[in-house]
């Protein structure tokens, strides 16, 4: 009985917590509405990348060692998503179909309440975005493996969007078919570069196999699903989605496979005095050209962390 006591009276303690937390929220809501009227009488954009991202730099250092920071994080987010709707609609698109890698991630980003559209392919993305039909974008940018995204960067010499912010997202890809035995497949498909990121388990394990190459990775899913003898390389909550049977998980060549997404958009971010500037540009096909450009930036004593 006096464990039972303790019981009730600490969900008691709880729940008066629980009580405190939803009216915080409401008050919270209330100064979000407020801050979306006040962007609006002055022309500002509802989302504001720098300025997330100080909240949640603020906020993981006051979780401590009591709360894990992803924990506090994906908590945070959630509240973000809630604060831009009540401020306006807010619409992202990001690559498709669902449960590709960009879905996941714009999820994880943006929360798992925020709408998202889903476009065929990463040049649609930019296309949607430019001719307002979503307020942002999430693209991918480059893979820790296999480098730089060239669709993703070619995009932005055929738009006029620009990066408002970015997030690093953990790969883990597995393998999914409609069949239980690895030794009925016979092609396996995904995003090329999710192909090359599994290439050694892919040559130690199915040598057989064509490669064919998709898309996206949950279009590799689709596919696998109408064909029986097809395995998909891509993430592993495709596999209820789809209705298709795990075969291997983590079969990623690197336990460190990370891609950066960008979050594109029309606006420009403001200067925070903690910055990363991405350049796509051109130069004229003479002798000591890219040398000129790259002195432009030694002699201001700018430090390039990438060159492709």
């Amino acid at each position: 009985m006096k464990g039972q006591s303790l019981l009730a009276a600490k969900r008691e303690q709880i729940e008066k917590i629980d009580n405190d937390i939803v009216q915080l929220l409401i008050r919270r809501a209330d100064l979000a509405r407020a801050i979306g009227v006040i962007k609006k009488e002055q022309g500002m954009d509802i989302y504001c990348a720098a300025q997330e991202e100080k909240i949640i730099d603020r906020i993981l250092k006051k979780g401590g060692d009591a709360l894990p920071p992803h924990f506090l994080e994906t908590i945070f987010r959630e509240i973000f998503s809630a604060s831009r709707n009540l401020q306006k609609p807010f619409s992202i698109v990001t690559l498709g179909p669902q449960a590709s890698f960009s879905y996941l991630a714009a999820k994880k980003y943006f929360g798992k309440s925020a709408s998202l559209a889903l476009a065929p392919d990463i040049l649609a993305v930019f296309e949607e975005v430019q001719r307002g039909a979503a307020d942002v974008g999430v693209v991918p940018a480059e893979n820790s493996l296999e480098g730089v995204v060239n669709a993703t960067m070619d995009a932005f010499v055929e738009t006029s969007l620009n990066i408002l912010g970015e997030y690093y997202f953990k790969i883990s890809h597995s393998l999914l078919s409609q069949s239980q035995n690895a030794a009925d497949i016979t092609h396996i498909c995904s995003h090329p570069q999710a192909l090359a990121q599994c290439r050694n388990w892919l040559r130690a394990n199915l040598p057989q196999a064509t490669i064919v190459e998709t898309e996206s990775t949950s279009q590799a899913a689709l596919i696998a699903k109408k064909e029986p003898h097809y395995g998909a390389i891509t993430n592993e909550s495709a596999a209820e989605l789809y209705s298709l049977n795990k075969i291997a998980s983590a079969i990623e060549d690197s336990a460190q496979n990370t891609t950066r997404f960008f979050i594109i958009g029309m606006q420009k971010s403001a200067p925070t005095g903690n910055d990363k500037t991405s350049l796509v540009l051109g130069a004229r096909h003479i002798p000591g050209a890219l040398h000129n450009i790259l002195e432009s930036f030694a002699t201001r004593k700018i430090n390039l962390t990438r060159l492709e």
